[in-house]
């Protein structure tokens, strides 16, 4: 029987890789902006939501992606997969706010990054609404 409120294995496992994403993004976004290894900070979200701070991105990142990691750690899972999922939509939109407006300098591949952060934005809040099936012990 699933105990009501925890997470079964699988979407432990969806919100492991959704928290070890957010640390990843988390991590790129707080290197020194000179760095070549480090993110761009002309054009896409960064621009449109932290201006000449990505530092506050990647710390954003870094902690939604451990509150994930507690919670896969923790059986829990429907807070900290709504933020981050919620956080990939909001990041999406920001790639769109620089790919269709001239308020932001923008990059000429934010395109892509809108459809990829507002589609798997969009698939990790679907999976919040399936349901499971307890597991059955049928006997012959």
């Amino acid at each position: 029987m699933i105990e009501p409120g925890s997470a079964t294995f699988t979407r432990r496992v969806i919100l492991a890789i959704l928290s070890i994403g957010s640390c990843w993004r988390g991590v790129a976004y707080m290197l020194p902006a000179h760095l070549d290894a480090a993110p761009s900070t002309n054009g896409g979200a960064v621009e449109a939501w932290t201006g000449a701070w990505p530092w506050l991105a990647g710390l954003t990142w870094l902690t939604l992606g451990l509150v994930g990691i507690a919670s896969v750690a923790l059986a829990r899972w429907v807070v900290a997969t709504a933020l981050i999922s919620s956080a990939l939509i909001i990041w999406g939109v920001g790639y769109a706010i620089a790919w269709l407006t001239p308020l932001v300098q923008g990059s000429p591949t934010d395109w892509i990054s809108t459809g990829t952060y507002l589609t798997f934005g969009g698939v990790a809040l679907a999976t919040m609404r399936l349901k499971e099936v307890p597991d059955l012990d049928v006997r012959e």
